[in-house]
């Protein structure tokens, strides 16, 4: 490269970061979520394809070398966007540490697998039509992948979701749909700014790619009149097929040009074609979808929905006795007073030992439900019960039913990793309770961030999901945002109480009713709209599974690049030649096509053989012509 190239290629490689750290972050940019992409993959494939001066001569070492700066840029602007996501109960270089390895963990499997993975597929076929799909198909995948282990939180899907329209398609295709829309844009964009690149078009010089022998005598092969394809033993064919080339073959030999020096138009790209049906869908459907209770012009007297009083307390881990505990109480006393509803408590609003703690505290519960017998309020209660013998905690949040008896007693499934590591998991089940306001259910905090434990609560019919949680820091807008996609995957309504965050309702077609900034102690009223229940083709039709194909196609697709370029020098050529005889004879050879084919493909190698350099076959050496 010359220092005008290397210049550029580092403010790419930069960008990229750049785009990572405030793109895809806690107060997402989505232009440059989508730009983050483009700038990586045209980054890799600049250093790559034109590596710097750096005095390393091979190509495998260079390339482990360009893949590590796009992975170490990328996880420096991962720790820079979510830097305050392990930082409780402050910024410490540990929590920054914390932060760095996630980032790098998540930026090395996207280098590796969707980054590498488009530009090994540009390079084993290049100028298709359906290559460019390879890389939201991978991308797509490792999130997929990477939200099974880490959560959603992460997922750039979340940074382009403040568009209605577009947020309503996630009841038909998920978050995972919003990530491909995402991958597929930015390959559009990665098309239309570099793909006519000289770089770019020096690619494709290994793998099933067709040599330049090949292609010229398919370009024979096609011009052919009748006759010679029939058989004509003084035709090109019979030539070629004897292992002597004719002179008309030398001539297209010499004339031969790489198939990718000849790039595809933008609107031939498959991927082009897709995306810009995703976005007419996402416009159309999606803002249906966004007006539907009153589309067309609907009474709006006529679909005024019941309602309920719900309250959210919060504390946080008050101590028996203490003047928290006493508060939280006599609040509580005050609520079921009140004649509300629901009462629920924020996560983790006292702490107690396991057992008999526990039991004490859900007699507390009884007796105060027991003294208003007239009362219809549910009790919430959010603790986090100490097991001295393991010195570990459980996460619980308890339903009470207005009777004094348990409706359930569920244990938060997936606890934050390194915040909350002193934490037991518990079984990955949602409960269920049927109330005389709708079907309920329950989860914690963190759970709603994996979309296929919470799709549990849809294929389970539930009207009401309650959600108490906890967040710190600049948190709890994005993690409340990701919630409202839960609502919209699964069709129903959330009640969120959450200290230090944001608290509210979000009804089931994902519009937020109530919204309020909360901190570590105080009172919320919201009066709760109870919706119907709606069905969603991402949970009911079972497109929630498009998914896991994507990711069998990814995990296919990589067995495919992983494949010995030998075998495709093989087996491959002789599999696209027969495809590009059948396409051009129209069907005039019968009985000498597999003969040609092998007289062919024994008059290639000795082409290569012939000649004096390794070439892969892509030009055409001095003795072959």
């Amino acid at each position: 490269m010359t220092c005008s190239e290397n210049a550029f290629t580092s403010l790419l490689v930069l960008g990229s970061g750049f785009c990572w750290a405030f793109g895809n972050t806690l107060q997402p940019i989505t232009f440059l979520a989508i730009l983050q992409p483009v700038a990586s993959l045209i980054s890799l494939d600049r250093l790559i394809l034109r590596p710097p001066s750096w005095g390393i001569q091979r190509p495998r070492m260079w390339t482990a070398t360009a893949c590590l700066v796009i992975t170490l840029v990328n996880a420096l602007g991962g720790t820079v966007a979510f830097a305050g996501v392990l930082s409780y109960p402050e910024t410490t270089a540990t929590s920054l540490a914390a932060a760095f390895g996630f980032g790098l963990a998540v930026s090395t499997a996207i280098t590796i697998f969707p980054l590498l993975g488009n530009h090994w597929a540009c390079s084993l076929w290049p100028n298709h039509s359906a290559t460019t799909l390879i890389f939201p198909c991978l991308n797509t995948a490792t999130y997929t992948f990477l939200s099974l282990f880490i959560s959603t939180f992460l997922s750039p899907g979340n940074a382009i979701l403040d568009w209605e329209p577009l947020k309503q398609m996630c009841s038909i295709w998920g978050l995972a749909g919003a990530v491909w829309l995402l991958s597929s844009s930015s390959m559009c964009m990665y098309i239309a700014v570099w793909i006519h690149h000289p770089l770019a078009l020096g690619r494709g010089q290994t793998g099933l790619t067709m040599s330049a022998s090949l292609r010229a005598s398919y370009q024979i092969y096609a011009q052919l009149p009748t006759q010679e394809l029939s058989g004509d033993p003084s035709g090109p064919v019979a030539k070629a097929s004897s292992g002597l080339p004719s002179s008309s073959s030398q001539t297209h030999l010499s004339a031969a040009m790489p198939v990718n020096q000849q790039p595809l138009p933008l609107l031939q790209h498959w991927v082009v074609s897709l995306t810009l049906m995703q976005w007419c869908l996402a416009a159309v459907i999606g803002g249906l979808s966004a007006q539907a209770p009153l589309f067309y012009q609907v009474d709006i007297t006529t679909i005024i929905p019941n309602t309920i009083q719900a309250s959210c307390l919060i504390e946080s881990s008050a101590i028996d006795s203490s003047y928290e505990w006493t508060l939280l109480w006599d609040r509580t006393e005050a609520r079921i007073k009140a004649g509300d509803d629901l009462i629920l408590w924020a996560e983790e609003s006292v702490n107690i030992s396991a057992g008999t703690g526990e039991e004490q505290l859900w007699q507390q519960a009884r007796q105060l439900l027991v003294a208003y017998p007239g009362s219809r309020s549910y009790i919430g209660l959010s603790y986090q019960a100490l097991h001295v013998d393991s010195n570990m905690y459980t996460n619980h949040f308890v339903l009470m039913q207005p009777d004094g008896t348990l409706a359930w007693n569920y244990l938060k499934a997936y606890p934050v990793p390194v915040v909350e590591d002193d934490v037991i998991a518990g079984p990955a089940q949602l409960p269920i309770h049927d109330s005389p306001f709708g079907r309920m259910s329950g989860a914690i905090c963190f759970d709603f961030d994996h979309p296929h434990f919470a799709l549990q609560a849809a294929m389970q019919y539930v009207d009401i999901m309650l959600q108490p949680s906890w967040t710190w820091g600049s948190v709890g807008p994005r993690h409340f945002s990701g919630n409202q996609i839960r609502a919209i995957e699964g069709g129903y309504t959330i009640i969120r109480c959450s200290s230090s965050g944001v608290s509210g309702v979000v009804t089931p077609g994902g519009v937020v009713t109530t919204q309020v900034f909360t901190g570590t102690s105080g009172i919320h009223v919201f009066t709760v709209p109870l919706f119907p229940r709606l069905w969603t083709p991402y949970a009911q039709l079972g497109l929630h599974y498009v998914e896991w194909f994507n990711l069998a196609v990814a995990a296919l697709l990589w067995m495919v690049m992983l494949v010995p370029s030998g075998w495709w020098s093989k087996y491959g050529e002789i599999a696209a030649t027969w495809m590009y005889m059948k396409k051009y004879s129209g069907g005039a050879v019968q009985g000498s096509k597999r003969s040609f084919l092998n007289s062919l493909r024994t008059h290639e190698l000795s082409l290569r053989d012939s000649t004096t350099s390794q070439d892969d076959g892509i030009h055409v050496s001095s003795t072959s012509q």
